[in-house]
């Protein structure tokens, strides 16, 4: 399930959370065959709307204007593993501002610059810094082997770890409200947070048994 930001009248709204895809993307997407051609994996935009990278179940990777030091692990890994292997396939990454970027393989290894102290320190140490308006279920215990990453054009950001637990900075605050609105009224499960432009967000979940 899902669910996106209200509008002024109490109605939900389904955000847009980027225009159009760059042209260039669009056309190598269109022109694959779907019956033969293998599925998208991991399909990612950065802010600008200009930046992209999207991967293969073969392996194969196509992306335009990426950080310089996530542009180079991604080549220096296909050329040492191969681009089917776990060390060389990405499992999450997320674009952010300023070059930003989070990259997580499908090995459990992960890389990444210019992510905001609070996201840092999680990735560095596996533990939150104290004290720093993370919400999430995360600050009883250590966070460890991240599985899933998105960051936001204004440094907002939501990581999933392996076991499902997860923890989120720098949302809007109707984001947050939704956040527990999905837990209290629904029982649910957080699976994702995906955020776009102009402080957009979806919520993606897991109803309770009960719904």
């Amino acid at each position: 399930r899902g669910r996106g930001r209200r509008d002024g009248d109490g109605q939900k709204t389904v955000p847009m959370l980027l225009p159009a895809p760059p042209t260039e993307l669009e056309r190598k997407l269109h022109g694959r065959n779907p019956c033969i051609s293998p599925h998208v994996t991991c399909l990612v935009f950065g802010p600008d709307g200009e930046s992209y990278f999207c991967q293969f179940a073969d392996g194969a990777m196509v992306h335009n204007d990426l950080p310089v030091e996530l542009f180079a692990a991604l080549h220096t890994k296909s050329e040492k593993y191969g681009c089917k292997s776990n060390e060389a396939t990405v499992q999450s990454m997320a674009l952010g501002p300023y070059d930003s970027y989070v990259c997580i393989w499908k090995d459990g290894s992960y890389d990444w610059s210019g992510v905001p102290d609070e996201l840092h320190a999680i990735l560095l140490n596996g533990k939150p810094l104290p004290d720093t308006g993370l919400i999430g279920d995360i600050e009883n215990g250590s966070a460890k082997s991240p599985l899933e990453i998105n960051m936001g054009q204004n440094f907002e950001w939501f990581l999933r770890f392996v076991g499902g637990s997860w923890v989120a900075h720098g949302h809007p605050d109707d984001c947050e409200q939704e956040i527990e609105a999905v837990k209290e009224e629904e029982d649910g499960m957080i699976v994702d947070i995906h955020f776009g432009q102009d402080s957009m967000w979806i919520i993606e979940y897991e109803a309770g048994e009960e719904y």
